[in-house]
């Protein structure tokens, strides 16, 4: 790089100067800094859709292990129905007759859930 400043640790070019390629950020010669940004943001997303899934998939499996009674007539309330564990209990308990109250904290998701449980 022919237009970089001699003392400068970033290689950053000298007022006036034209590069014709980036400065590096980093001594290797690389600007490795966005690959590894994207790849955190990935890994991220991955590591919460995945807990997502475990906890919707673990959810089922419990309630899967008690009999299948029947629950005609009982009034049920479930907290955190909008959304994961709430919701798929909220959704046996009404599969097997019982009333269902569905405790949300917002209510366009706890709509939006009731939607989903009539349907």
């Amino acid at each position: 790089m022919g237009c970089a400043l001699p003392d400068s640790p970033f290689g950053a070019p000298a007022a006036g100067d034209v590069c014709s390629e980036p400065a590096p950020l980093y001594e290797d010669g690389s600007n490795a800094s966005l690959v590894s940004w994207r790849g955190g943001v990935l890994a991220l997303v991955l590591l919460v859709a995945l807990a997502s899934w475990r906890r919707r998939r673990r959810a089922a499996r419990c309630l899967a292990v008690l009999p299948q009674s029947d629950l005609t007539g009982r009034l049920c309330v479930v907290t955190g129905a909008s959304s994961g564990i709430g919701e798929v209990v909220a959704t046996q308990l009404a599969a097997r007759g019982a009333d269902v109250v569905l405790a949300c904290r917002d209510v366009g998701r706890g709509e939006a859930a009731r939607r989903r449980l009539a349907a």
